[in-house]
């Protein structure tokens, strides 16, 4: 890594420690920079590897915004300009996952957004803090600058190489488990997309609203949301359990806890984290009583309390597996204040407390 490099990890290691400290503004300033950077990093290595008219016509851009101002000279609105009107994200060299999910953002908005926290007060500021930072972790990914889960917990002797077979012709990806196509996201891309949704969500129905009922509507479209997502892990967990069931009746008779702990396994080996199995589950009553809990929950990576909790989607896939495979309906519970690794920093699990439902 040379010092240029190192510089702009640091500088995101040092955002982040600030943002969970609750200086907003103060995290506002060194997200900012650190946008600054490393789209002017970016830039200048795609105009140092551009030749012949794109080449010129690069020069001939700068020399119009800059005004020949050399690029340490330039604000953050200037370089974003040049992006613009260059369309610099497509003719740099970078990973291509991370340039498509780059698309998904207006640069030019999230510059607007990181000017404007500049001069908020820290409530304000940090509405737009998760947004402009999930941006640049996009950013410093799609140049190589750093692996955006931060995940260094692991130990050599659990790793395993986890092989999908992928046909070049097609695009299509196969998990050779269980022979069903797959899609690859990294954690924090998914996290990013979906909280995303519901932040921009929320921004906007709020909009509308007074404000001096503020306070009540934010908690009821919280609550909105998190019924959704919750319904939406429900038909996603429904969908796979039926799946696994399937599969099991090939199996040699297996009692509802070896299902359990092979389901457990194979959403282990797929990354979202380690799924462990913690109820008692009594098969001549239908009854259950325990919790899962998921320790790594790839939905809470990189998240501090004041983000949108994803949490409900996992609990609605775990009720939605888990039903499926005990053939009885259960209630899954997962308190924040308690279960969840997002509100509580010492925790590196997530609890999802099981029971079954009531007739």
């Amino acid at each position: 890594m040379n010092p240029q490099e190192s510089h702009l990890s640091e500088a995101r290691k040092r955002f982040l420690t600030i943002y969970r400290q609750e200086k907003y503004k103060d995290a506002a300033n060194e997200i900012h920079n650190l946008l600054l950077n490393i789209l002017l990093k970016i830039y200048t290595e795609a105009k140092a590897k551009a030749t012949g008219g794109i080449r010129e016509e690069i020069e001939k851009t700068q020399l119009e915004i800059f005004g020949g101002r050399d690029t340490n000279n330039i604000s953050l609105k200037e370089l974003a300009a040049l992006f613009h009107k260059l369309n610099i994200l497509e003719i740099a060299e970078g990973n291509e996952t991370d340039r498509n999910l780059l698309k998904a953002f207006s640069l030019m908005e999230l510059v607007d957004l990181s000017e404007q926290s500049l001069h908020d007060s820290d409530d304000r500021a940090k509405k737009y803090l998760f947004t402009i930072y999930a941006f640049v972790v996009a950013l410093l990914s799609f140049n190589g600058e750093v692996d955006p889960t931060g995940d260094t917990s692991s130990t050599k002797s659990n790793i395993i190489d986890r092989t999908f077979s992928l046909n070049l012709d097609t695009g299509i990806m196969v998990n050779p488990h269980d022979l069903t196509r797959n899609v690859s996201f990294k954690a924090v891309t998914f996290s990013v997309m979906i909280g995303h949704i519901c932040t921009q969500v929320v921004n906007k129905v709020l909009a509308e609203y007074n404000p001096a009922d503020l306070g009540q509507n934010v908690r009821q479209i919280e609550e909105s949301l998190n019924t959704i997502l919750s319904e939406s892990g429900y038909n996603a967990g429904s969908n796979f359990g039926e799946a696994l069931t399937k599969d099991f009746q090939r199996e040699a008779q297996l009692s509802l806890h070896q299902k359990i702990k092979l389901w457990c396994e194979f959403d282990t080996s797929v990354g979202w984290g380690k799924f462990e199995d913690e109820l008692i589950v009594d098969e001549s009553i239908k009854r259950v009583q325990g919790k899962v809990v998921l320790q790594s929950n790839f939905l809470v990576a990189e998240k501090t309390r004041l983000d949108f909790n994803l949490c409900s989607l996992m609990k609605g896939y775990i009720k939605g597996v888990l039903e499926k495979l005990l053939g009885f309906s259960v209630n899954v519970e997962h308190k924040r204040d308690s279960n969840c690794a997002q509100f509580n920093p010492d925790k590196q699990f997530c609890d999802f407390l099981v029971s079954e439902a009531l007739p």
